[in-house]
């Protein structure tokens, strides 16, 4: 009974660590390839609801924010 048990839980483990990697395969990709399609209103999204990865992607969208706003002000400044 308990051998069940362990070999249901390890798959469990098995695809969540499988699931994670992937959506970071994904993350990865996308913020490679962010600064070629770079324009206003460009974020960051996930698939898998996990916590630190979604506080990853809120921070890292933050810092898109940012760097939006400044070239947006070194534009209106360069128009003066």
């Amino acid at each position: 009974m308990w051998g069940w048990i362990f070999v249901f839980l390890g798959f469990v483990l098995l695809f969540y660590i499988y699931f994670l990697k992937r959506e970071l395969r994904r993350l990865k990709h996308e913020i490679k390839v962010l600064p070629d399609r770079s324009s206003f209103g460009n974020r960051l999204s996930l698939d898998f609801r996990e916590r630190t990865l979604m506080d990853l992607v809120d921070e890292l969208n933050q810092m898109i924010d940012t760097f939006e706003e400044k070239n947006a002000k070194q534009d209106r400044w360069k128009r003066m």
